[in-house]
């Protein structure tokens, strides 16, 4: 442990804190795993704005509901961040909101739903479920607005879904 914490800059209780989550969550398997996928996030620059433990730890179990594994989590929070995300925790923060929105069935997510092509009562069922339904959920809907040319368009349904954050 004191060898990954020195390679990270991070204090111990920090990260085993971060490990003991993403365990207790199902994003690791185990300690060797948890540490793996925290050295591998940082490689990837999810700690740009030295967040990337707080949000492990705050987030694991959200991460764990939308069916996503460590590495999956990870790799999804450094492309938020590559995309432009100013932090780990604002990109993990937008997958919460879309699980919530998701599942909401408010006039706003069910609109958007419908501007990407997919039907809301699904979507929300999957999300509900957890697991790979909601992994495939979340899949088909980033797919989805990937898919529109459109940018205001696209921005426009990403906020609905994810909130403010997908602008971020």
């Amino acid at each position: 442990l004191s060898g990954v914490t020195d390679i990270l800059g991070a204090d111990i209780p920090e990260a085993a804190e971060a490990a003991g989550n993403m365990i207790k969550s199902g994003l690791a398997a185990n300690a060797e795993q948890a540490f793996d996928t925290i050295v591998k996030g940082y490689q990837a620059g999810a700690d740009r704005s030295g967040d990337f433990l707080d949000t492990l730890r705050e987030y694991s179990s959200m991460f764990q509901s939308l069916g996503l594994d460590g590495p999956a989590a990870i790799g999804l929070v450094t492309q938020a961040m590559e995309a432009g995300a100013r932090s780990s925790d604002l990109a993990a923060d937008g997958l919460k909101e879309f699980s919530i929105r998701a599942q909401d069935m408010s006039a706003t997510s069910v609109a958007a739903f419908k501007a990407v092509g997919l039907d809301a009562e699904d979507m929300a069922s999957r999300i509900a479920k957890g697991g790979p339904a909601a992994r495939e959920a979340l899949g088909m809907t980033l797919d989805a607005l990937r898919a529109i040319e459109d940018p205001i368009a696209r921005n426009a349904a990403g906020v609905a879904l994810f909130g403010t954050q997908w602008e971020d």
